[in-house]
């Protein structure tokens, strides 16, 4: 989020509607739209505000992605909302401080600016790198998000060369003339203190987190530390710490340096070589009508956890209000059905889904999170609503993972396969499902060896607890499958009894883990594994004590290194391992 800074008058840019609290407002003011391949924008200042904007966030994308190889793939256009007045953005400010800011949605992400005027150019480039660092996956302390976020908005175009790194006068007067905040105290300043959220303290945080972050990456004291640094804390080290370790000082020695930094008489700046393209893509803007505004200002809303209760009045008037009308219905209903999954009532959910859809829904992100949404419950359901998905949007990696995820439940596993296969190239983010994946239906196929490397790889990306113990299970899983599936070959079973041999994993109450995906108030899906069924610990449980069979006693093998025997149950002879058995001999 970017503050206003004091004294002069918001700089901003990008887009949008306005929805006038509660009101039949909407539509008082006339709202423009234009967009580029990775833009659009919505705004009540005008053709020409519009056009602006775009041009700016085009060359902002097109410097990071040619400089620092950075270049997020959304899933939809990032949507730039620019309001003419700090009025109209009012109803829509998460905090007294906010000048602008950057909102990831469950659908897409949005940039929020309020009040357009001529100094657009640093706020575009301090919510892009807000947006930047979610889609590389970095989870920065909010002292460094905002640091880089208020580093990088200084770039200046200079010849064939971007410059970054000017010291802006207002972030030296700001720590000169007041008193830096001690580090412990700064460093635990997080999205609800007030130093962040109130125009009275918000100055100094922001101010001094530039500071920081420009000694840092431009003092030639700390520059050359400094990936070892940022490798720490973003690994989640007490900066006080890293810093510690890193440089060999204590907080005391790196606030003295802070102070003597922001006195210097001059500073470093970096140059990246830059060519700006020719074309920038081309935008004509046009003029919405009044139902579009407030869909658009209702979306907003929908999205910001802080405006739950505005939120909610919108969304009702926005379907009561397209109710009937064919070009909204769909949408009004995509908006409802994401309101009510962020605050948990999946129920109603599922409703405002299946009324999108019924009404002719053209967004793939609905038809995949209605498939997810569903989970276990309706998999034939969920497998016609993802091949929608990948209709509409062929070059989306994560719905086709969810697709073959689908197929492997339904023990269509040559089909969840073939769907993983088609995949060529894979953000790291979607990895680890991708090869969780891969490991169920390479097991299913009984191709052990690829499964065992799956779940390595998926080991590889776990980068949560939850996933962990999610593979620890996939794999406990397959290597129970596998041993049946030996067994019977060992006994010199058909490939049909060694299928059947494989499913009996499951028959008895071991079935492949399940991932939970759940949304939480910040529009973020979280995955946790499903808790296991009483039918799961009970398997578990007679694992570790040993539990009766009910069947005809046929051999017993005690030749080398593992113990196995056979039972006759269900007119077919049953295999098991040593594991059990251990417990009773």
């Amino acid at each position: 989020m970017k503050r206003r800074r004091a004294g002069s008058r918001a700089l901003t840019a990008a887009l949008a509607v306005v929805l006038a609290a509660g009101q039949g407002a909407w539509g008082a003011e006339k709202w423009t739209y234009a967009a580029t391949a990775n833009f659009e924008v919505y705004t009540t200042a005008g053709a020409g505000a519009a056009k602006d904007a775009l041009k700016r966030f085009e060359l902002i994308r097109e410097f990071f992605a040619q400089s620092l190889g950075l270049s997020p793939q959304t899933a939809a256009p990032v949507r730039l909302i620019a309001f003419r007045s700090e009025k109209e953005f009012l109803p829509y400010k998460p905090s007294e401080a906010a000048a602008a800011f950057y909102l990831p949605g469950l659908d897409r992400d949005y940039i929020v600016v309020g009040d357009v005027d001529a100094n657009l150019w640093p706020i575009a480039a301090h919510e892009y790198v807000h947006l930047l660092m979610k889609y590389s996956g970095v989870k920065a302390p909010l002292w460094l998000n905002e640091g880089t976020a208020e580093l990088y908005s200084t770039m200046t175009q200079v010849a064939d060369y971007m410059r970054v790194g000017v010291a802006p006068a207002h972030h030296l007067l700001a720590v000169q003339q007041g008193r830096p905040i001690p580090l412990e105290e700064f460093f635990a300043v997080d999205h609800e203190s007030e130093r962040y959220t109130t125009k009275r303290h918000a100055g100094m945080f922001y101010s001094q987190s530039w500071a920081l972050t420009h000694m840092l990456f431009l003092d030639r004291r700390y520059m050359t530390a400094r990936p070892a640094f940022m490798n720490a804390v973003l690994a989640g080290a007490p900066p006080v710490e890293a810093f510690g370790k890193v440089y060999a000082k204590t907080a005391q020695q790196v606030y003295r340096d802070l102070e003597g930094y922001v006195r210097q008489s001059s500073y470093l700046a970096a140059n990246y070589p830059f060519k700006p393209p020719r074309d920038l893509g081309r935008a004509e803007p046009k003029e919405l009508d009044a139902m579009e505004a407030r869909l658009v200002t209702t979306e907003l809303l929908a999205s910001m956890p802080s405006k739950k209760a505005e939120a909610g009045e919108a969304v009702a008037a926005l379907v009561r209000g397209a109710a009937g009308d064919a070009r909204w219905a769909a949408k009004a209903h995509e908006t409802a059905a994401f309101f009510a999954w962020r605050e948990g009532n999946n129920e109603k959910a599922l409703e405002h889904f299946e009324k999108a859809v019924a009404a002719g829904s053209e967004s793939a992100r609905v038809y995949a999170d209605y498939a997810m949404l569903l989970g276990g419950r309706e998999l034939a359901k969920s497998e016609q609503l993802l091949l929608k998905a990948r209709a509409l949007r062929p070059d989306w990696v994560e719905t086709r993972v969810r697709l073959a995820d689908v197929y492997a439940r339904q023990r269509k596993f040559g089909a969840a396969l073939s769907t993983i296969l088609e995949i060529k190239r894979v953000r790291p983010a979607e990895a680890f499902n991708l090869f969780q994946v891969s490991a169920q239906a390479y097991a299913g196929l009984s191709q052990w060896k690829d499964a065992k490397t799956a779940l390595d790889k998926a080991e590889q990306y776990a980068d949560s607890e939850s996933r962990r113990k999610y593979v620890s299970r996939l794999r406990s899983y397959v290597e129970h499958a596998e041993q049946r599936a030996e067994l019977a070959k060992a006994v010199g079973a058909t490939e049909r009894q060694v299928a059947v041999a494989v499913r009996e994993t499951e028959e008895d109450g071991e079935r492949p883990p399940v991932m939970r995906r759940e949304v939480r108030a910040d529009g973020e899906v979280v995955e946790q594994p499903a808790q296991m069924s009483d039918e799961e610990f009970r398997v578990k449980l007679v694992k570790q004590q040993g539990e009766g069979v009910r069947g005809e006693f046929v051999e017993l093998n005690c030749a080398g290194r593992s113990r196995w025997w056979w039972w006759s149950r269900r007119g077919g002879r049953g295999v098991s391992g040593w594991m059990i058995l251990a417990r009773w001999w």
